[in-house]
């Protein structure tokens, strides 16, 4: 136990890295992304990339709400252990 709190301490355990799977998924999104931008003009690249920022900030904020309900749930999970 003490290795993984000293592991979480010196920022050696993250939780946010992103898989070799994930890597692979990002660069198919990123070249859809680019190809998308080349077919829109102005004001529609101007939407579509407000829209991609909403859908970023909303991922980020499920992501968070996930992983503290996740240590939520370890804590629960420990206390329940010792009743």
């Amino acid at each position: 136990m003490n290795d993984i709190l000293e592991e979480l301490y010196y920022g050696n355990i993250n939780p946010n890295t992103q898989q070799k799977s994930d890597k692979h998924l990002m660069k198919k999104i990123s070249k859809s992304h680019e190809e998308l931008l080349e077919l829109l003009n102005g004001r529609e690249k101007e939407l579509f990339e407000q829209c991609l920022d909403f859908q970023r900030i909303y991922i980020t904020q499920i992501k968070l709400d996930n992983f503290k309900m996740g240590y939520q749930l370890g804590s629960w999970l420990t206390a329940e252990i010792y009743n």
